[in-house]
């Protein structure tokens, strides 16, 4: 996706005058004609090995970590480093949350002496105490997220907030979908795996791994310190009846998950005043065109 600097502006003026202060730009641009040297830290999970398979305007990845070399990182310096390894499984964290802790103070320990120009981090829409409450990048977090994934995630990003003051750059993912997907409902639906415990009312917020490099590029360009990669939410029954037409799936016998998460830049994306950086059937078209490289057609 192409950067439009005049939608940019808009974008960012809008902010200021509506009070997301925290949303406004804090970290330096950088150019697309000077592309930083990075590492990345997770490159072989699912949104790490999907940003190294598309090219970079703005990073050009030379070190890269996973949790076999994390150790390696050490008190080095780095143009540009992207973490994408926080572990990313909402029920084993809810499960044990002591585990998930553990696991993740590990990773913090070893990020902690690492020097860089700016760090991104890969985070969640699940740190919002109400992911359908329509908020954006100007919310004020003054509680955590009642479950252990979101609360967890909420202090990983207080973290990079305050180890890295003027340098970082959180960008929050909803619903996945790309190559390597191994989990969530749309993994379930290709899969036929317990589709009666997909709640057919069920409304998750898609977006596709394989746009995230290019929008990456878009977030370093502009230097937001936060931002959000949404789209409309989709209710489960509107994707199997497209997609999965012979599937049946649950109907309505628990609560519905349901996400709404907003973001300020939409403008950057083309939407402005949308509270989306795409639209739904956008967001469809980019699920039919995986599903049909992963399972050869997209039904």
């Amino acid at each position: 996706m192409m950067l439009d600097f005049q939608a940019v502006g808009v974008a960012l003026t809008a902010s200021l005058m509506s009070g997301h202060l925290d949303a406004v730009p804090c970290v330096p641009r950088i150019s697309a004609m000077t592309p930083s040297a990075a590492a990345i830290v997770g490159y072989t999970g699912f949104v790490g090995s999907n940003l190294l398979a598309h090219p970079s305007r703005t990073l050009r990845y030379e070190s890269l970590f996973n949790s076999k070399n994390v150790a390696d990182l050490g008190d080095r310096s780095y143009e540009a480093v992207v973490c994408s390894a926080v572990p990313a499984i909402k029920w084993l964290a809810n499960k044990n949350p002591s585990e998930d802790w553990a696991q993740i103070s590990g990773l913090l320990a070893q990020l902690r002496n690492l020097r860089t120009d700016r760090f991104i981090l890969i985070s969640t829409v699940d740190v919002y105490p109400d992911p359908a409450g329509r908020n954006d990048e100007g919310y004020d977090f003054k509680a955590y997220a009642d479950h252990a994934y979101g609360r967890h995630r909420r202090m990983v990003e207080e973290w990079v907030i305050e180890n890295f003051p003027s340098a970082h750059t959180i960008i929050r993912l909803p619903a996945l979908f790309g190559e390597g997907l191994k989990k969530n409902a749309l993994y379930d639906l290709m899969t036929k795996n317990m589709l009666e415990k997909i709640n057919s009312d069920s409304a998750y917020q898609w977006y596709s791994l394989g746009s995230l490099a290019d929008d990456l590029d878009t977030i370093v360009e502009v230097g937001v310190s936060q931002i959000n990669l949404v789209t409309p939410p989709i209710q489960m029954r509107k994707i199997q009846e497209r997609f999965f037409p012979a599937d049946q799936i649950g109907g309505s016998y628990s609560v519905p998950a349901t996400y709404d998460v907003r973001t300020a830049y939409a403008d950057v994306f083309g939407h402005p005043g949308g509270g989306y950086i795409a639209d739904e059937e956008t967001t469809l078209r980019h699920m039919e065109g995986f599903l049909a490289a992963r399972c050869g057609t997209a039904g």
